[in-house]
């Protein structure tokens, strides 16, 4: 009774990379690795360099992953359709794409949701809780039906693409409200001091209220 721990080990390698071609295995190594980097980076709290740290999760690590994993023929990389993708390779890129889409997002709805423009409001509060209020299966089968509908005939976007549009707008909701609960952690005499000095709306989100409330966050 239990595991068969024989089979698991024989097939350690499919869990873990899928399909994915064994020849290019190292490609997944790499992304694993790189991914370890950022995840360190981030989380310690400490690090050197933390600005650049999250400048390199959020944007270099995403663009340099998908040329990896997916391929680049001018500089030598096959190109590995998304279907031979699996194991917990495809895992963990559900999970990356789904915080690091999610957190933009998740800040411009929860700046929203604040906005004193009721336009802005309204469309932010009504996206939060229509998602927030469904589960995400169903938020998964309407991304993989609804969105070849708004695209152009003849260019179907790949079943995982719509799967991770899907994840990144469930994850967005949720973000927004934990970014909101940031942003109430200021105090209001913050935003009255950069006042005082002069700053406009979006200089005193960007300089004073967002890097205290992502941190609090």
């Amino acid at each position: 009774v239990g595991a068969c721990w024989a089979f698991v080990r024989e097939n350690l390698a499919y869990f873990t990379y899928g399909s994915y071609p064994i020849d290019g295995r190292w490609r997944v190594d790499i992304f694993f690795a790189m991914l370890a980097v950022g995840i360190v980076w981030l989380l310690w709290l400490d690090a050197p360099r933390r600005g650049l740290g999250a400048l390199y999760f959020f944007g270099i690590f995403p663009i340099v992953s998908f040329f990896l994993l997916y391929g680049l023929p001018l500089v030598g990389l096959e190109i590995v359709d998304t279907s031979r993708w699996g194991g917990m390779l495809i895992t963990l890129v559900v999970a990356v794409v789904g915080i690091v889409a999610s957190m933009p997002i998740g800040i411009l709805l929860a700046l929203g949701r604040r906005s004193h423009m009721p336009v802005a409001r309204f469309v932010s509060v009504f996206f939060i809780e229509v998602v927030r209020g469904v589960p995400l299966v169903t938020v998964l089968f309407m991304a993989s039906v609804m969105l070849p509908l708004f695209l152009p005939p003849g260019w179907p976007p790949d079943k995982l693409i719509r799967a991770l549009v899907g994840v990144a707008l469930f994850s967005s909701a949720y973000m927004a409200e934990v970014v909101r609960a940031g942003l109430q952690a200021i105090p209001k005499g913050q935003w009255e001091a950069a006042s005082a000095l002069g700053l406009g709306y979006w200089q005193t989100l960007r300089f004073v209220v967002l890097p205290q409330a992502l941190r609090i966050t």
